[in-house]
């Protein structure tokens, strides 16, 4: 039941805050930046979106194919305009968590040293062994192997999960290490 699924996502972000975030949203990858958005807010979001329709918005969106990451880009934004709506955020505290939470088509590098974003829609290429991280050059690809290798590169898995999860790694893997 999606609305289950929901709920429980929604508690662990709101009970775990950045650890919370860290569980359900961004894994173990040291590139995204969600963990600074308030979890709060994020679960909100995910509450105003349609249960059917709603997924968790992840910044290092690699694997997505383009027209479905623009779609999600849309849906996750629409959503939150919504929730400012429906809580009655006005002036300059709307504009700062719009401008905190808003869902960008643009990937971070894969390399968790590197600051670099994409300046346009799948512009930085992904790794050839498994598709499921991208960087900005050959340079930070190669300064990245060994934890790319240890932690996500999974030989012979070039699909990622539904949920962005690493292939060979479910999500109750992942939650094994809250708390």
């Amino acid at each position: 039941d999606p609305e289950v699924v929901i709920a429980s996502r929604c508690k662990i972000i709101r009970e775990g805050g950045s650890l919370g975030m860290q569980t359900i949203v961004t894994g173990d990858n040291p590139c995204s930046k969600l963990c600074s958005w308030d979890s709060e807010v994020y679960a909100g979001i995910m509450e105003t979106m349609d249960p059917d329709l709603s997924f968790c918005w992840k910044d290092v969106h690699w694997t997505l194919p383009k027209a479905e990451l623009l779609k999600r880009v849309s849906e996750w934004n629409e959503a939150l305009e919504q929730y400012c709506d429906n809580i009655g955020l006005n002036g300059s505290e709307r504009e700062d968590v719009i401008k905190l939470h808003t869902a960008s088509e643009y990937a971070p590098c894969g390399n968790g040293n590197c600051d670099k974003m994409e300046t346009s829609v799948k512009q930085f290429k992904k790794c050839s062994r498994c598709f499921s991280v991208a960087y900005c050059s050959p340079a930070c690809q190669k300064a990245d192997w060994k934890y790319h290798k240890k932690n996500w590169c999974r030989p012979g898995t070039r699909e990622r999960q539904t949920d962005g999860t690493p292939a060979g790694r479910t999500l109750q893997e992942m939650l094994a290490n809250f708390g």
